[in-house]
């Protein structure tokens, strides 16, 4: 049985869903995984990225994304620094910050590529839409921990199952770049992990203070 992908422990089981792909649960911290060998191969992952119409300009994405960014903006410092880790090819977050007198960046490995992005720290990290696509979200979330000054911000927006049959009827596992899920008793686990504080201001947003 594959070892958890998040927490590394070997505590998985399998569960059933609406789809012939083969998804785990860990018992340790609740993550939902894709079995890693029906993971798509680099070339059709970044080929089904570049299906995706999300523009800075859309009014409705923008709506989409207004969850977190209003929920995050009134715990910045005005003149705070931020990056959009995972910036996918229309980065609307940066924009809308940007907007609000903020100043930000992004890094995205597929679309924004810029390693030197990742050598400094900043006020605040957003992540939206992007921790489900995760293949090692551990090693993801300590590269983030490395960004965050002390007593910043990371704000994640992602769906979140708090039930397997909730899970087993979404349309969110049937995104084939959709590889690992969460709900809240994994964001749980992973404050844990780094000591930051959690909050969940709205559904499917969460945000973590590193203390």
């Amino acid at each position: 049985m594959p070892v958890c992908i998040l927490c590394h422990s070997n505590h998985t089981k399998p569960i059933a869903t609406n789809t012939s792909k083969h998804y785990l649960c860990c018992s340790v911290c609740n993550l939902i995984f894709l079995d890693p060998f029906e993971r798509l191969l680099p070339d059709e992952e970044l080929a089904r990225y570049k299906e995706h119409q999300n523009s800075s300009d859309d009014q409705n994405y923008r709506k989409f994304l207004s969850p977190l960014v209003d929920e995050l903006i009134p715990k910045l410092d005005p003149g705070s620094q931020g990056l959009d880790f995972g910036s996918g090819p229309g980065p609307a977050v940066p924009a809308m910050f940007t907007e609000k007198g903020f100043t930000m960046t992004t890094f995205d490995p597929f679309f924004s590529n810029f390693k030197e992005r990742l050598q400094k720290c900043y006020d605040f990290v957003t992540c939206t839409e992007t921790a489900e696509h995760w293949f090692k979200p551990q090693a993801e979330l300590t590269l983030i921990n490395t960004l965050l000054k002390r007593n910043s911000w990371l704000g994640m927006m992602t769906c979140l199952f708090d039930d397997q049959d909730q899970f087993k009827n979404s349309h969110y596992h049937r995104d084939p770049t959709h590889v690992c899920f969460y709900s809240s008793k994994t964001c749980h686990w992973v404050a844990k992990l780094f000591s930051w504080k959690i909050y969940f201001p709205r559904k499917n947003v969460v945000l973590f203070q590193k203390i």
